[in-house]
């Protein structure tokens, strides 16, 4: 295991909770990733996106960044993702982030980012 893995926390709002990426999660991954319009605005997201594609993600980026599946508190439905990708040299990271296009306008963008009010555990 890497360090991003092993040091990355749970977080939670109102809301959400961001947890590491998990198997179960690749079906709901696949449905949402391989939406062009989704796909169409990220830089790092193949399309079409396959099944190959998200357990490339699961089993080589996951453990290599900080990565956390973005889910419904209420019932651990998958919405998107949410990591830091390492940057240039010198420690910077570069955010990114994507929902299922049928969470789009529903304001789950901004709770990962207000998630340092809330609650975190190992």
């Amino acid at each position: 295991m890497t360090r991003a893995s092993e040091e990355q926390a749970v977080l939670t709002t109102v809301r959400l909770v961001l947890r590491r990426p998990a198997e179960e999660d690749l079906p709901s991954i696949v449905k949402h990733a391989n939406d062009w319009e989704v796909a169409r605005l990220l830089g790092r997201m193949p399309h079409p996106y396959t099944m190959d594609d998200a357990r490339f993600f699961l089993e080589k980026v996951v453990p290599n960044e900080l990565t956390w599946a973005i889910t419904s508190r209420a019932d651990d439905t998958f919405i998107g993702a949410i990591g830091l990708a390492p940057g240039v040299p010198g420690g910077v990271a570069e955010l990114g982030y994507w929902l299922g296009r049928r969470f789009w306008g529903n304001g789950f963008a901004t709770q990962p980012g207000a998630s340092k009010h809330g609650r975190t555990s190992s």
